[in-house]
């Protein structure tokens, strides 16, 4: 099974960080909270959901995930700010593994500089941003592009993840590489 990284920071979106997450855990996968320190605990923007970081990016290595998941909320754009989380991406999104992204969470991408020639989706107020970092924006609930998939909003949960389910067994032939939980 596949070991999948979260970004997170305070005012994520609070089911965008936990419905994911339940449905990969389970299909078997595990999930790795990534934030700014290990042991925080973050607050999404609704108060509902906490997430507790389990790795801080600064010791994260992309080579030890196989996929990335990027909620949305507020949190992507604190996340944007934070060189040591962007610096990440960038590489991670370089060694052409999966990374979704929803709602605000392509805020991170453009950061990262990955959005280029891309087709994707987002919230409606990105849309510009994105197209301005020269992506390609569609209104869909969820757009696959290679190993990048997006979803526009909270209402498109379900098929986002299934979609990165599905996109995780389509690579499973690739070699699984494991969080140790080191910290």
């Amino acid at each position: 099974m596949a070991t999948i990284g979260m970004a997170v920071a305070r005012d994520f979106e609070d089911s965008e960080f936990v419905i994911p997450r339940d449905r990969l855990q389970a299909a078997g996968h595990t999930v790795v909270v990534l934030g700014a320190a290990v042991g925080e605990r973050i607050k999404g923007k609704r108060s509902e959901q906490v997430a507790k970081v389990d790795l801080a990016v600064s010791d994260a290595d992309p080579a030890d995930f196989d996929a990335l998941v990027i909620p949305g909320g507020y949190s992507p754009d604190h996340l944007r700010l934070d060189p040591k989380m962007v610096a990440f991406v960038r590489k991670f999104g370089k060694g052409d593994r999966l990374i979704a992204a929803v709602c605000h969470g392509p805020q991170l991408l453009i950061e990262a500089d990955l959005v280029s020639g891309r087709r994707l989706t987002s919230w409606p107020s990105i849309r510009k941003d994105l197209e301005h970092a020269g992506g390609h924006w569609v209104d869909a609930p969820v757009c696959v592009d290679g190993n990048l998939i997006t979803s526009r909003n909270p209402g498109d949960l379900e098929v986002f993840s299934e979609a990165i389910i599905d996109k995780l067994a389509a690579n499973s032939n690739s070699a699984n590489v494991g969080w140790q939980g080191r910290a």
